[in-house]
C-alpha cells in the first residue's frame, strides 16, 4: 500500500468501545460532537517484532490527555493495553502503526455537553512506504506554537493539530519537510510533530518542554544520552543560534530520530548540515531499544 490508498480501503479489524469491528464498519456519523469542535485526544505508537515501544508510557499519556479534555474513558489503562496486542493478533500484525482515539459522541452538538459520552477506538496498520527520502530540510513558519495559557501543551488533543496539518501542507507546498515552530517568545519549540534537537560539538541542545510537548522519544533520546555520557541542554534556544550548532535532528513515534539535512531560517539563510557520526549513535542505540 503506498500513501495515496485512502486509510478506509485498508482490511482488518479496529478495535471500537470494546468491540472488534471490521475495518469497513468501523464508522461515525457526521454530527459526532468531536468532528464539529475537536475534542479528542489520540496516541502514535509503533510496534516492532509484536511488541509495541513504551506502551505503559503512551497509554498514561492518552488517559492524562483525557482527563485534561474532560473525556472520560471507561475502560482501565490495562484494558487498553489487552486490547492493543488482541488488536494485533487479530489483524496478524507484528511491525505496525497504531493509532488510539478518544471523542465525543452525537448526543448534543453544544458546545458545552451537559452530560459527554465518549467512544474510544484503536486501529493499527502496516506503515505506508512511500520513496525513501535522504534529505530532510526545514523552514520556519511564521505561525508561533500556542503555549501553555492557550492550549494544554503536553496534552495530545486533535484540536492543536489543526493548525499544524496546515503548517506542514505549507511547508511542502514551499519545497520544505516540515517547519520549525517559535514560541510567543521567539525561542524554538517544536516541528510540527516531532521534538528537535541540536548538535554542538559531542552536547546535545533541545528547547524547553514549557512550550513544547516533552514527547516519549525526546525523552528515550535524553535517556539514551544520560547512559552514554553525552552532556544534554534543556534551554531557551533562540533563531540566530542555528549556525553556530554542528547538526540537527528531530524525534517521534513515526520518524524516530530522524536527521536534519538543512534549515531555511527565512532571513536569506539556508544552514546546511553534515552527517554527523553523533546522530548515527543515537539512531543505532534507539533502534535496539524498538526490539528489545
Amino acid at each position: 500500500m503506498d500513501n495515496t490508498t485512502p486509510l478506509e480501503h485498508l482490511e482488518g479489524y479496529i478495535w471500537f468501545d470494546g468491540e472488534f469491528l471490521e475495518w469497513k464498519d468501523a464508522k461515525i456519523h457526521v454530527l459526532t460532537h468531536s468532528l464539529h469542535y475537536s475534542g479528542s485526544v489520540f496516541e502514535g505508537q509503533k510496534a516492532v517484532s509484536g511488541k509495541v515501544f513504551k506502551i505503559e508510557e503512551h497509554t498514561d499519556r492518552l488517559f492524562m490527555s483525557a482527563s485534561v479534555m474532560d473525556l472520560d474513558i471507561k475502560y482501565t489503562k490495562q484494558e487498553i493495553i489487552d486490547a492493543t496486542y488482541k488488536l494485533l493478533s487479530k489483524n496478524n500484525l507484528t511491525d505496525c502503526y497504531i493509532r488510539p482515539l478518544v471523542w465525543r459522541s452525537t448526543h448534543s452538538l453544544m458546545v458545552r455537553q451537559v452530560e459527554p459520552v465518549t467512544h474510544v477506538m484503536i486501529a493499527c496498520w502496516k506503515p505506508r512506504r512511500g520513496v525513501p527520502k535522504r534529505e530532510f530540510n526545514i523552514n520556519i513558519t511564521d505561525w508561533i506554537k500556542p503555549t501553555n495559557k492557550m492550549h494544554p501543551v503536553q496534552c495530545k488533543a486533535s484540536s492543536q493539530y489543526s493548525i499544524y496539518s496546515k503548517i506542514v501542507m505549507e511547508a511542502v507546498r514551499s519545497g520544505f519537510d516540515d517547519s520549525i515552530m517559535l514560541d510567543i517568545n521567539g525561542f524554538i519549540s517544536e516541528c510540527t510533530t516531532s521534538n528537535i534537537f541540536f548538535i554542538k560539538g559531542s552536547d546535545l541542545h533541545t528547547p524547553t518542554i514549557e512550550n513544547c510537548l516533552n514527547g516519549i522519544t525526546r525523552q528515550t533520546v535524553l535517556a539514551i544520552a544520560f547512559g552514554n555520557k553525552i552532556k544534554s541542554f534543556e534551554r531557551n534556544i533562540v533563531p540566530k543560534e542555528i549556525n553556530t550548532f554542528d547538526g540537527c535532528f528531530i524525534t517521534g513515534t513515526s520518524s524516530g530520530i530522524k536527521e536534519v539535512s538543512s534549515i531555511n531560517t527565512g532571513a536569506g539563510e539556508v544552514i546546511n548540515f553534515s552527517e554527523n557520526l553523533l546522530i548515527n549513535q543515537l539512531q543505532n542505540e534507539y533502534n535496539n531499544l524498538l526490539v528489545k
